[in-house]
């Protein structure tokens, strides 16, 4: 994945722990055997992602690889979202 090409192996594990949770829901798109659109996966793998920041944010925990204005994409070293 780009992710870890570029040295950000944290954020390239939680943006593939979205990609396989949304498969497992069958959002899967035509070219591996779905039916989803790629915005219909590219929707839930968002969802995804907002979901486990939001509960961290709910819970006092620190966001992960958020993407600042001012700084850019400010990227994490651990991914957090549960198989």
């Amino acid at each position: 994945m780009m992710l870890e090409h570029l040295g950000h192996p944290g954020a390239a594990a939680h943006l593939q722990a979205a990609f396989e949770s949304a498969l497992r829901d069958g959002y899967g798109t035509r070219d591996v055997g779905g039916t989803s659109s790629t915005l219909e996966f590219t929707a839930a793998d968002l969802a995804r992602l907002f979901v486990d920041n939001l509960e961290r944010y709910c819970s006092g925990r620190p966001l992960e690889n958020v993407g600042d204005m001012a700084l850019g994409f400010v990227p994490t070293p651990e991914p957090s979202l549960a198989n």
